[in-house]
This record gives structure tokens, C-alpha cells and sequence, in this order.
């Protein structure tokens, strides 16, 4: 599937925070623990077509680096 991810590290009570508003917006996601925070991850989605508006979304939120991804 795809995924986007956000780009960025951030802290777990940041992560937290965007995990519930992404979720809140109908999204998956899931996350990812490393030694300096917690990536985030929206998806998994079917189709690049379908990413790409969640992609659009989290640009919206302010993470700007964000990407998709194929996993």
C-alpha cells in the first residue's frame, strides 16, 4: 500500500496529538519509535490517487517535507 509520511520526528506527546487529529479525519496511521522521537506515518491507502490527497492534507497541517511512500 501506500503510506505518506510526515516527514519529520517528532516528539511522542506531538506524535500523540497528530495521531488523534489524523485519526479524527478518517485516517490511518501508524507509527514508528526511534532514539530521537516517534515518525508518523497516514495510510495505508489503496492507490497513489487516494495517497495523495491524504498527502495534501497533512501539507495543510504544516509538514511540509511530507511524502509518499511505497511499502
Amino acid at each position: 500500500g501506500y503510506y505518506v509520511d510526515l516527514g519529520t520526528t517528532l516528539s511522542a506527546a506531538r506524535a500523540e496529538a497528530v495521531v488523534a487529529r489524523l485519526s479524527a479525519s478518517g485516517y490511518g496511521v501508524e507509527t514508528r519509535k526511534s532514539d530521537k522521537g516517534v515518525n508518523v506515518f497516514a495510510g495505508p491507502f489503496r492507490t497513489s490517487s487516494n495517497a495523495r490527497v491524504g498527502f495534501y492534507q497533512v501539507t495543510n497541517e504544516g509538514f511540509k517535507g511530507a511524502k509518499i511512500v511505497k511499502k
